[in-house]
């Protein structure tokens, strides 16, 4: 028996990120904290996926100079340590204490790629879209002595969902693998049925404590498998998969 074989594609984030180191130690002088999504006290362990934005408020830093630079950090440190990313074009400390929004726009070789929204002591924008899972405070430097610094982290979700064979014929045994979700998280995997145009349940599996899972299962065919005898004009049916855990995809 032949069957009509199909492309499997899988729905994921390659990560490549390229750091430059920075060493810029100044003590902070801001009189307060920087808060995420709110202007009190942030929640801790607020999720967003890589690439995706990221309000900050800044009414109660006190600026010292005229531009502001952000970083991604993996400490609370009110200093600019190698390790720290930046992730955003030059803000000037104007645009953020003005009561008109101004929006940020950079694409292309050597900028900064995103969308920003700045005014009214807010900054929303996008984080690095390749930006590898994990826990990161926010910082922001003024060229000259403030660094403040978030009140708590972000949980950055940089997930990587992959299929081996990438091709094969309905009904075949294939391995998935992911990573960059959160340590034991319950990880829903769907496929994708273009006939019907509708995201279907596929399996359920548990991350282990580095946020990695891995399962095999057999592919759909979409009722697509053909019966015995020979053919010569065999197709191919793209099918996308995407897994979702703690509420990202």
């Amino acid at each position: 028996m032949l069957s009509r074989t199909f492309k499997i594609l899988a729905v994921g984030l390659f990560l490549l990120l390229i750091l430059v180191p920075t060493y810029v130690s100044f003590v902070s002088s801001s009189s307060g904290y920087i808060r995420i999504n709110s202007k009190s006290s942030s929640i801790p362990g607020q999720i967003v996926p890589s690439g995706g934005n990221v309000s900050l408020y800044f009414g109660g830093v006190t600026w010292s100079g005229s531009i502001v630079y952000l970083y991604l950090s993996h400490n609370a440190s009110a200093l600019i340590v190698p390790g720290d990313l930046r992730y955003a074009p030059d803000i000037p400390v104007s645009n953020i204490t003005s009561s008109s929004p101004s929006d940020f726009h950079y694409y292309g070789s050597g900028g900064w790629i995103g969308n920003w929204v700045v005014g009214e002591n807010w900054i929303n924008g996008s984080l690095t879209s390749n930006l590898p899972a994990g826990n990161y405070y926010i910082k922001a430097y003024d060229g000259v002595s403030t660094v403040a610094v978030t009140d708590t982290y972000i949980t950055v979700l940089g997930a990587l969902l992959q299929i081996s064979p990438s091709a094969g014929a309905g009904g075949v045994s294939v391995k998935f693998t992911g990573s960059g979700v959160p340590a034991s998280a319950p990880v829903t995997v769907s496929y994708f049925d273009p006939t019907f145009n509708s995201w279907n349940y596929w399996y359920n599996v548990t991350a282990n404590s580095t946020g990695y899972f891995t399962f095999s299962s057999e592919m759909p065919d979409l009722r697509k498998s053909m019966g015995a005898g020979i053919f010569s004009d065999l197709t191919y049916t793209p099918i996308s998969f995407r897994a979702e855990a703690a509420g990202v995809v």
